[in-house]
């Protein structure tokens, strides 16, 4: 996989105002990058200020508030043209008044509307997709909840193999940086 450092070009954020996007956005500007932080109305102090704010700190990169929306394509083109980097942790989850119907087809449409931006640009060399356990919680569905066996862990997905399979252990996935360009790479 294609290392990148901060010399290679500006990275996307999408989910940049959310807590995990945030984090995100702060783990690139102390490395030096130039962050891209997409946000769905950049207008908005409650969602903007804090991402803002890290441009007034002794942080080595810089960020640029890009507006977009996951439901609407091409929204990501601006942000994606001459990227080096797409880091896709934004998501509809139902916290913006989405419908049921609209999160659901987040998980399709979302996905290949940031994907096909990445595309279009031509310069993209990483692309990182970030999910959560919303993807398979049902706790908004009691109803319908998970089997005991709904979790089939991958052997390459897990850090040591579980006698039960209620509970998936996520990659161990690390960042390893060098001492001058700091590359992301992924180690297993």
């Amino acid at each position: 996989m294609t290392a990148i450092s901060a010399a290679d070009g500006p990275v996307v954020v999408t989910g940049a105002s959310g807590y995990i996007g945030s984090w995100i956005v702060r783990d690139f500007m102390e490395q030096g990058y130039e962050v891209r932080a997409c946000v769905r109305d950049a207008t908005n102090p409650e969602k903007v200020d804090h991402l803002l704010a890290m441009n007034e700190t002794d942080l080595r990169g810089h960020l640029e508030l890009y507006e977009a929306d996951l439901l609407e394509p091409g929204s990501y083109d601006a942000a994606a043209d001459g990227s080096c980097a797409v880091i896709h942790a934004g998501a509809a989850v139902g916290y913006n008044k989405e419908t049921p119907q609209e999160v659901y087809d987040g998980c399709f449409t979302e996905v290949r509307h940031v994907i096909d931006s990445a595309i279009k640009a031509g310069s993209v060399k990483r692309f990182v997709l970030t999910s959560s356990f919303a993807a398979v919680d049902r706790g908004s569905r009691p109803e319908t909840p998970l089997a005991p066996t709904a979790c089939w862990p991958n052997k390459s997905w897990v850090s040591r193999p579980t006698r039960s399979t209620r509970h998936c252990v996520p990659p161990s996935i690390r960042i390893s940086r060098s001492a001058s360009s700091r590359p992301l790479r992924h180690r297993n």
